[in-house]
């Protein structure tokens, strides 16, 4: 019995799917581990309600984060958090978060509660109000920022959600409409503006109820052609908008959707979208968080449930892999993540630091030498978890649990199952064997006790029944590699 993709959207009963793929990433053969959360950070005074790393002309990685009314930047020497805060006084609205953009050096930071904010991320030391050249047309207040070739956009302005405006052309210090090809645009139909996301010469502006796209027309009085792609389609949660590569995952509504050459794919639907909607809290359906894997052709989401008072809490976590067209669920609470490329630390010279007892950095915390954030370069998954660290997916494996689906072995007759064998190279795995005598719902699974395998590799179960599953739990710390399936081991028993 082949590990099948995980879908609790469908019935369990001889389907082609796993009952249970929690902590594990999709393979072509079935399931593979997942690094856990490393911490390689100090913690930032309070909640992190958005952050960004980026990459400066000598090929170096800087991370920025940003709170409530603060703003960050990682030192790299104690790894704590400096304050970069500019002068103006922030506050991000409740559910909302920081939006960041890299034009050339100059990093752009917004929300709804402070004017645009900027840095350059080589020479400067704390961030500024972003001051326009005209002083008659300063740059409006906006929940989104993005570049689109050599122009700056701003959207979901404060004076007026449903527009959109951008600086003159190689100018984001120019914002006088009309005026070096400068200007504003109105969408009057699709709700507020819910993100941007550059492709190209275009942006895609999500909408509460579409889907435009606005592509740079220059030697037109246009500047940006707008064109509707989606009409009664949009982005719901504004935060849990992706683009990978052609592709822009996003939440809507009823569900997740990939949007790809123009047109949305349903990728959630009948498989994972209801069973998300039956435990997410719906008052912060908007909170949703999502982030593209750098290590692998994924993007993971996180969702406020039900069973979480904090509302800065994101505890239902899932991840669907693109190639394989599968998803899994994640053992994560979360306030926020973000793609990480680390810096480019030596460890030859903290080294030397240490022996000379100059070294600055402080490993009170637990910052193993053998994290990536030492190698330099290097892509990965950063979260940030209860404990406002910056954590990185990186650690030891995850525990990881596979179940199958409810299995007639013996149509139409009874089994008796001796046990099962599970095709992996975890050295450590135990299975446990549960049976029902019928689909109902009020019949419930009854569980045998967990076994572990036996010098052959076997682990006994001794299971009667009509209907089998089997559940594969590999601990945490654990190597290896794949996970492709169970061979259960049972005969036919009468007919009762």
């Amino acid at each position: 019995m082949a590990f099948g993709a995980w879908a609790p959207d469908i019935a369990s009963n001889d389907a082609a799917a796993a009952a249970v793929a929690r902590n594990v990433f999709p393979r072509p053969d079935g399931y593979g581990p997942v690094p856990s959360p490393n911490p390689v950070s100090q913690p930032l005074p309070n909640a992190c309600r958005g952050s960004v790393s980026v990459q400066t002309p000598n090929g170096s990685w800087v991370f920025f984060a940003g709170t409530t009314n603060k703003l960050y930047r990682l030192n790299p020497a104690t790894n704590a958090w400096d304050d970069v805060s500019g002068p103006s006084a922030y506050l991000v609205p409740e559910g909302d978060h920081w939006s960041f953009a890299l034009y050339g050096t100059r990093l752009f930071a917004v929300h709804l509660g402070a004017p645009p904010q900027v840095i350059d991320v080589v020479t400067g030391v704390a961030f500024a109000d972003l001051v326009a050249a005209d002083p008659a047309n300063q740059p409006p207040k906006a929940r989104f920022v993005a570049v689109v070739s050599e122009f700056l956009f701003l959207g979901g302005l404060l004076a007026d959600p449903t527009m959109i405006q951008w600086s003159g052309i190689g100018d984001p210090t120019y914002w006088t409409p009309g005026v070096h090809s400068s200007d504003v645009q109105v969408l009057p139909d699709g709700g507020h503006v819910t993100g941007l996301v550059a492709v190209e010469t275009s942006v895609i502006v999500f909408q509460d109820r579409a889907i435009q796209q606005m592509t740079f027309a220059p030697g037109t009085a246009v500047i940006f052609q707008r064109s509707k792609v989606e009409d009664d389609r949009g982005a719901v949660a504004p935060w849990a908008i992706v683009k990978v590569g052609g592709s822009i995952f996003y939440r809507d509504r009823d569900g997740i959707y990939a949007f790809t050459a123009g047109a949305s794919s349903p990728i959630g639907k009948n498989r994972v979208n209801a069973w998300v909607q039956a435990q997410q809290d719906p008052t912060y359906a908007h909170t949703a968080i999502a982030v593209a894997d750098p290590t692998g052709n994924r993007v993971l989401f996180a969702v406020k449930s039900r069973e979480v008072s904090d509302p800065t809490l994101l505890d239902l976590c899932i991840v669907y892999d693109f190639t394989q067209d599968r998803w899994t669920q994640l053992d994560l609470t979360l306030r926020h993540w973000m793609r990480a490329e680390t810096a480019p630390i030596s460890i030859d010279s903290i080294a030397e630091d240490i022996d000379a007892g100059t070294a600055p950095y402080d490993f009170a915390g637990g910052l193993s030498l053998d994290s990536a954030l030492f190698s330099g370069g290097i892509p990965l998954v950063g979260v940030w978890g209860i404990d406002n660290k910056l954590a990185l997916l990186e650690g030891p494996s995850m525990e990881a649990v596979i179940g199958t689906a409810d299995a007639q072995l013996s149509r139409p007759r009874r089994t008796y199952a001796r046990g099962v064998r599970v095709d992996t190279d975890a050295d450590r795995w135990f299975a446990r064997v549960g049976t029902r005598e019928s689909l109902a719902i009020s019949v419930p699974v009854r569980w045998r006790g967990e076994s572990p395998p036996n010098a052959q590799r076997f682990a006994p179960c001794h299971a009667s029944g009509r209907y089998h599953r089997v559940e594969v739990r590999i601990p945490a710390g654990d190597p290896w590699t794949y996970a492709t399936g169970v061979e259960p081991d049972g005969e036919p028993e009468g007919s009762r």
